[in-house]
């Protein structure tokens, strides 16, 4: 089973997810900030969304591209793109890899982990993290796939009980297919590229 975002298999595998960290899921959050039950909207790298803006809801994006998540922002933070910095990123096997910057981000944009500490620091935060090295072995320390990069973790296979709670969203009678249509412009880097734009008009056509 392959999934269509980048960072969900790192999500689960650190666990991020809104029954570990008592929160709501993508879905439910969205849902809040169109019926303004949510203040604001934190919207990390967040691209491949359809939310619909309404004027109580205070919207932030932190990213690179300026893709579908800016459109709706009210405050934009510039982060950095995968070329343009040294970051940790989970493959879909669970195999997580680092990466070395090769250039640096332009203007004032900055790593994402740098954006967020600096957010912490605002809001009266306290963390031990104030160097990327830190950070390093905060996730070393805390979570086995980053113990052992480049290996992959056997993880536990478990049955679902016959009652099992199951997202009632999805439909089990119909046959699994690929929710991909256009390969060429999955993510925001790709969407603003004129060679991958050319290709997709290639395959479409």
């Amino acid at each position: 089973l392959l999934h269509t975002q980048a960072h969900q298999v790192a999500g689960y595998d650190i666990g991020f997810l809104p029954d570990t960290i008592k929160g709501l899921g993508t879905h439910d959050i969205l849902q809040g900030a169109e019926n303004n039950d949510i203040e604001t909207l934190f919207l990390l790298n967040a691209d491949e969304i359809d939310y619909k803006k309404n004027d109580a809801t205070c919207v932030i994006y932190q990213g690179h591209h300026g893709d579908k998540g800016a459109q709706y922002a009210d405050v934009i933070l510039p982060g950095a793109a995968y070329s343009e910095k040294s970051v940790h990123y989970t493959n879909f096997e669970g195999r997580v890899q680092k990466t070395m910057a090769a250039v640096s981000p332009p203007g004032e944009a900055k790593n994402d982990w740098r954006i967020l500490r600096a957010l912490m620091d605002y809001l009266n935060i306290e963390t031990s993290i104030a160097s990327e090295e830190d950070l390093d072995m905060a996730l070393k320390e805390t979570h086995i796939s980053f113990k052992n990069k480049n290996s992959l973790i056997e993880n536990p296979w478990f049955f679902l009980e016959k009652n099992a709670d199951i997202d009632k969203r999805i439909d089990f009678k119909k046959p699994l297919s690929s929710c991909i249509k256009n390969y060429f412009m999955t993510d925001p880097i790709s969407r603003a590229s004129l060679t991958m734009a050319k290709c997709a008009e290639e395959i479409i056509l």
